[in-house]
C-alpha cells in the first residue's frame, strides 16, 4: 500500500492475506485514516488551485452538469506547489460539501502558507474566499486567470491541478473499479496525498515507517465508525448549507446597508452643490 504506484483494493488484499473481504476492507480503511494524519505542513510558494469531479450519476437521473440537483458527482478541492513550471511539488486534496467561497476559504486556511501565490482561474469564488480570510490574519497573493478570454486551454495554464485530477480519477476507476461511496472519499483522497507527496523518497522503506507512526498516533477506528459516516456527513452537509445560507443573508443586508447609504451620501453632496451653486 505504501510502495506500489497503485496501491491496493480490498478485493486484492483479501486474496494475499486469505481473509474475507470485509476484514480486509476495514484493514484498509484504517490505513487511510492513519495516513490522513501524515499531512503536517502547508503548501508554500506559488500554489495551483483548483476543484474537479469524480463519481456519476444515479441510474434515471438527470443529464445536468456537476452543480444540478440530480447530479451525484463529488466535488473535490485541488492544491498543488509549483516545484518549477513544469514540475508538481506537494499536493493536497479535500471533498467539498458546498461549491461555495466558505469551503473554499477553509480549505486554504488549511492547506495554504499564508503569503503564499495562489494561481486560479476565474472563479469569482477565489476573491471572496480570501476576503472572509482577512479577519483572520491570512493574507495571499491571487493571480487568476479567465478561460473564457484567454486562448489555449485550462490545463495550459494550470498543469499540476489537472495532471493530478487526472491521475486521481485513473487510480479510483483503475485500482478501485469507480466503487468509491461519496462518504468515504476523504479516506482514499488522504491515500492518494501520502503516496504522491512521497513518490520521489529514495529510501522507500521509510514510507512504511511513516505510516506506523502515523498508526501510533492515531486513535483506534472502529467498523461503525467508517460506515456510520454517511448519516454524520448528510447532518454535517446540512448544518454547512444552513451556515452557508445565513451568510448569504448576512451578506445580502450588508450589501443593501451600503448602497443605501451610498445614495444618501451621493444624495446629500448632490443638494450641497446645488445650494453652493444657487
Amino acid at each position: 500500500m505504501t510502495n506500489t504506484k497503485s496501491g491496493v483494493s480490498a478485493v486484492s488484499l483479501s486474496r494475499s492475506l486469505g481473509i474475507n473481504y470485509n476484514s480486509a476492507w476495514h484493514l484498509l480503511h484504517k490505513l487511510r485514516t492513519a495516513m490522513s494524519f501524515a499531512h503536517h505542513d502547508r503548501l508554500r510558494g506559488e500554489v495551483e488551485l483548483d476543484e474537479t469531479f469524480v463519481g456519476g450519476f444515479d441510474e434515471g437521473a438527470g443529464s445536468g452538469g456537476p452543480q444540478s440537483p440530480d447530479s451525484n458527482k463529488i466535488t473535490i478541492l485541488v492544491a498543488t506547489e509549483r516545484a518549477t513550471p513544469t514540475a508538481i511539488g506537494r499536493i493536497r486534496m479535500a471533498r467539498s460539501y458546498e461549491s461555495s467561497a466558505l469551503c473554499l476559504a477553509r480549505f486554504i486556511a488549511d492547506t495554504v502558507e499564508p503569503r503564499a501565490t495562489l494561481v486560479t482561474d476565474g472563479w469569482r469564488a477565489y476573491p471572496r474566499a480570501l476576503e472572509l480570510l482577512e479577519p483572520e490574519g491570512l493574507n495571499y497573493e491571487l493571480h487568476q486567470t479567465s478561460m473564457r478570454g484567454t486562448p489555449g486551454h485550462a490545463h495550459d495554464y494550470l498543469p499540476g491541478v489537472h495532471r493530478v485530477a487526472s491521475l486521481l480519477k485513473r487510480w479510483l476507476l483503475g485500482t478501485h473499479q469507480g466503487a468509491v461511496s461519496a462518504h468515504q472519499i476523504d479516506h482514499y483522497l488522504s491515500e492518494f496525498v501520502f503516496r504522491f507527496n512521497r513518490r520521489s523518497s529514495q529510501h522507500r522503506g521509510l514510507l512504511f515507517w511513516r505510516l506506523a507512526c502515523a498508526l501510533t498516533d492515531s486513535e483506534p477506528v472502529r467498523r461503525i465508525e467508517i460506515t456510520g459516516r454517511k448519516a454524520e456527513m448528510a447532518q454535517s452537509d446540512q448544518e454547512l448549507a444552513i451556515r452557508i445560507e445565513e451568510l448569504h443573508i448576512e451578506h445580502k443586508r450588508v450589501r443593501e446597508v451600503l448602497s443605501s447609504r451610498a445614495y444618501r451620501a451621493r444624495k446629500a453632496a448632490r443638494l450641497a452643490a446645488e445650494r453652493e451653486a444657487g
